[in-house]
């Protein structure tokens, strides 16, 4: 496959990876994901997962994330529009920024 990455002031805003088997197709479907980067600058595109500390080390060498783990959900920086916007705490599939529980600042989407 192949990675895509777009820089915003030189740093990585907005990644995309095609997979394999699409390869061989004319269009590809692509999906982009915002790095931690472009979450930290504009918090409010995805909604926060806070995490139990402890559980932190694991995420970031690349363990799933189970609910045990999740501490609770919020809007970013405490703004409400994202509950009126997005209605459920997280629909499957959905794009999350991952924070420690009492911290703002997203490691992993």
């Amino acid at each position: 496959g192949t990675c895509l990455v777009v820089l915003v002031d030189g740093a990585a805003a907005l990644v995309s990876q095609e997979p394999a088997s699409a390869s061989r197709l004319r269009n590809p479907p692509r999906s982009w994901v915002p790095s931690p980067l472009a979450i930290r600058r504009c918090p409010h595109l995805l909604r926060q997962v806070a995490i139990h500390a402890p559980v932190r080390k694991n995420v970031q060498r690349g363990a799933d994330l189970y609910a045990g783990g999740v501490v609770g959900f919020g809007d970013a920086e405490g703004a409400a529009w994202p509950s009126e916007l997005f209605g459920a705490p997280v629909a499957r599939g959905e794009l999350c920024a991952i924070v420690t529980e009492g911290g703002w600042a997203p490691f992993a989407v």
